[in-house]
């Protein structure tokens, strides 16, 4: 796993942004959107491409590892490491027992890992870009709590007006076993 300091993902979020691009023109960017000297940008980059994430090869930096893919190894891992090693069954075993299954349904316990697992994203990690995704997810499963509680309070509505039908339909068969009584006498 390759691993960022703030100091680095900055950077490395420049030079996504951009490349290819020419090493004095990442000073320049550098030096007027994070406000740091050359020399700082030049140390910075070597570890960065020590790392294998980029080349600086002729005054050029190219990608060598894309954004999405440095990512997404980083969240894999991520999720290998709050999963003891286990994080594909973890997050394959997770979906296969409650993608189709109502939230109410799924057990508090198992509730409670997703929100740990998503806490533990969201403040242990020290990256912006996990952050503002731990916050993404947080948001989208506070938003289908929401849902759901909606759709179970539309349900209950649904299911007392059925209660009611029900009484008015067992009413019309009391009386019409009554007028059946009456007539077979």
């Amino acid at each position: 796993m390759i691993t960022l300091t703030t100091a680095e993902e900055k950077l490395a979020a420049l030079i996504w942004r951009t490349a290819p691009i020419s090493s004095p023109d990442l000073v320049v960017l550098a030096e007027r959107e994070i406000g740091w000297k050359k020399s700082t940008v030049y140390t910075v980059l070597k570890k960065l491409c020590d790392k294998g994430i980029f080349r600086n090869h002729n005054a050029t930096i190219t990608v060598l590892i894309s954004h999405t893919d440095f990512w997404e190894n980083q969240t894999g891992d991520f999720i290998n490491r709050v999963s003891d090693g286990k994080g594909e069954e973890f997050v394959a075993s997770f979906l296969k027992r409650y993608v189709n299954t109502p939230i109410r349904e799924i057990p508090a316990s198992d509730l409670a890992k997703g929100e740990s697992f998503v806490q533990q994203f969201l403040y242990n990690e020290q990256s912006t870009d996990r952050q503002s995704f731990g916050a993404e997810i947080m948001m989208f499963l506070q938003s289908e709590v929401a849902s759901h509680q909606a759709s179970i309070h539309m349900k209950r509505e649904m299911v007392f007006q059925l209660e009611e039908e029900i009484k008015e339909v067992e009413r019309r068969i009391d009386g019409l076993n009554s007028l059946i009584d009456r007539l077979s006498k």
